[in-house]
């Protein structure tokens, strides 16, 4: 999860989440 909020510019798992999807985050973990 850390290495995807710093992927992303230090979002959070929520974030990413509400930004971007479930699956976008599942495809970058």
């Amino acid at each position: 999860d850390k290495l995807v909020e710093q992927a992303v510019g230090g979002a959070t798992v929520a974030q990413i989440f509400k930004e971007y999807s479930e699956e976008f985050f599942r495809e970058n973990e």
